[in-house]
């Protein structure tokens, strides 16, 4: 015996995920409509996944960019399924690619993204100096924590300038951008 009905509404969306067309499906048991929904809720799950960000890396790249200068750009975006567009942004910047395939570090090849975006750094030499200290502590095994770090910055900074009105956010000396971008890191191992 039925307990209700109720009527799903099948939404049809297309790739760009607009919504198409809206179209009612007859009256169904409370059970039917769940399972109807699960399998919808899986849909919209598996849609999700297909809008995921993807990164390359730098090998990958110049191997597509190989192909469209042999073949066609178009043909290259539908052998490595990436949009023409991409193609053609990778075309541009080539010769950074070819130097960061060409690093004579091991990971060179392995980079996704080309260094230089972001913002400029305001004090480098103090940047530079910080680095210094953060090595020369951890040679003698000395303990270096984001706080130290931090208290260390603004020491060096009012020792240069006189004016003493500088003042540090907790991410400006110890943040994990001035880590990486200074090769050390927080954990220290013996």
């Amino acid at each position: 015996m039925l307990d209700y009905f109720e009527f799903i509404y099948f939404r049809f969306i297309d790739t760009e995920g607009v919504e198409v067309k809206e179209e009612p499906v007859l009256p169904v048991t409370s059970g039917e409509a769940t399972a109807a929904f699960k399998i919808l809720q899986g849909a919209r799950a598996a849609s999700k996944k297909a809008r995921k960000l993807k990164s390359y890396t730098v090998a990958f790249k110049l191997e597509a960019i190989d192909h469209a200068k042999k073949v066609s750009v178009s043909s290259a975006s539908k052998k490595f399924s990436v949009s023409r567009g991409c193609i053609q942004n990778w075309k541009n910047k080539r010769t950074s690619y070819a130097y960061y395939s060409q690093d004579s570090s091991p990971a060179g090849k392995a980079k996704k993204k080309l260094p230089g975006g972001g913002r400029p750094l305001t004090f480098k030499e103090l940047d530079n100096e910080l680095a210094i200290w953060v090595r020369e502590r951890r040679a003698n095994k000395l303990r270096v924590s984001t706080r130290i770090i931090q208290q260390q910055g603004e020491r060096m900074f009012n020792a240069e300038e006189d004016e003493g009105n500088f003042k540090t956010r907790a991410n400006i000396f110890s943040s994990h951008v001035n880590m990486t971008r200074n090769y050390y890191n927080l954990t220290y191992s013996v």
